[in-house]
């Protein structure tokens, strides 16, 4: 039964790389699948009931009828989508109208594959720490996680770009975790394939919603507010690129734990939206810029929680004469959390370095470069300076 479900499911990605969609069906009998392009007649039954005794005849007879009609292209599709599915992979599909089917313009090829590659790129970081802008933070689990991805060759239909991703397997987030591993691997810190494309698409989703919001009331505040979505200035400014100058689809399929089939979940975008996150991507850059500062204050709230499958630790500091903050959230890793904690129950100060950045009404200081526990003053201290970067809440 197992392997007749896995034959289907098979089956209805082959259909759906070939250029097909589920138009209608049968409930619990079967589902009826005919090619996108109208200009194409045909049509083919698919089983969906593994329970019936025609169930392994009818999947082979669609599995033949695509092989008549197609060739050598089906059967380069169908040993991809065979060992994908042995291999665990689960699989994206960047598809982009073009006016030539299949072909693009070189140069504009080329970006094409820059953007999903920098869309991959954003949300392997992100999948390490929600942030607005990331610039080179998070790069080494990014460079690990392309490295051990796939990549496919263009497909049937408009210019399709496709990635196979190892779902089940992690990636080190630095180079200390990797050395760690070595010798006590339950200590490493590590991000699943399967974690990035949970990122990848909770973002593709809250831009998706934002956009339609925009055409009933014109704000970018849902973009901006989507960070901890996993929606960073990168991952819009890539996908800017993809979507300007024709309608663009991003497609990911991919099997859910313990399950025999797998889930495909599409995103659409219009050409003319390319223009909103144009807007989008120019405001993420327009707060205020990110600044190195020394701040030393006390700490007035602690909180550790996973989410997404990502441990997050976040402290609030309340600090006084420091580079006019008065108040800001730090991302701390454990180490940094465990010397928090320590100045906290102590009723001892901590001092931070790094680069603070504003998001909405609030201070925001991600990947500490030095934290330490520092004494408290004796003397009760004065109203700071005026914070420019004040917190509001």
């Amino acid at each position: 039964m197992a392997a007749d479900s896995e034959r289907q499911a098979i089956a209805s990605r082959l259909l759906l790389k070939l250029g097909w969609q589920e138009f209608a069906g049968v409930p619990e009998r079967y589902s009826v699948w005919r090619p996108r392009d109208e200009r194409v007649d045909g049509e083919i039954l698919l089983p969906v009931n593994p329970a019936l005794s025609d169930f392994p005849m009818m999947v082979d007879r669609a599995i033949r009828d695509l092989m008549r009609r197609y060739g050598l292209e089906a059967e380069k599709n169908l040993r991809l989508i065979e060992v994908s599915q042995s291999a665990q992979l689960d699989e994206t599909e960047w598809r982009k109208e073009s006016p030539i089917e299949g072909m693009i313009g070189w140069t504009e090829g080329e970006e094409l594959y820059a953007s999903a590659r920098a869309q991959l790129v954003a949300s392997a970081k992100s999948s390490k720490e929600r942030r607005p802008y990331h610039g080179k933070a998070g790069a080494y689990l990014a460079n690990n996680f392309l490295a051990k991805t796939l990549m496919g060759q263009t497909d049937v239909g408009s210019f399709i770009i496709t990635a196979y991703t190892p779902s089940s397997e992690k990636f080190h987030v630095s180079r200390a975790s990797e050395k760690v591993a070595e010798s006590q691997p339950r200590k490493s810190e590590t991000i699943a394939g399967s974690t990035v494309l949970d990122t990848f698409e909770t973002a593709l989703s809250a831009i998706r919603d934002g956009l339609v919001a925009y055409r009933r009331s014109p704000r970018l505040e849902p973009f901006l507010e989507a960070t901890q979505d996993g929606v960073s200035y990168e991952l819009v400014s890539a996908l800017t690129k993809f979507v300007g100058g024709g309608d663009a689809t991003v497609r990911v399929t991919r099997r859910p734990a313990n399950a025999v089939s797998r889930v495909a979940n599409e995103y659409a975008f219009q050409s003319h939206e390319a223009g909103v996150l144009e807007r989008v991507a120019t405001e993420f850059t327009q707060d205020v810029a990110p600044r190195s500062v020394t701040i030393e204050g006390e700490v007035t709230d602690l909180s550790r929680k996973v989410k997404d499958g990502v441990r997050d630790r976040v402290i609030r500091i309340d600090a006084f004469g420091s580079a006019g903050v008065r108040k800001v959230r730090v991302h701390l890793n454990a180490e940094q959390y465990e010397i928090a904690m320590a100045a906290h129950g102590r009723e001892n100060w901590i001092r931070v370095t790094g680069r603070v950045e504003r998001e909405g009404n609030l201070n925001w200081m991600y990947s500490p470069q030095a934290v330490a526990e520092v004494e408290a003053p004796d003397e009760e201290l004065g109203d700071d300076p005026l914070d420019i970067f004040d917190d509001l809440d």
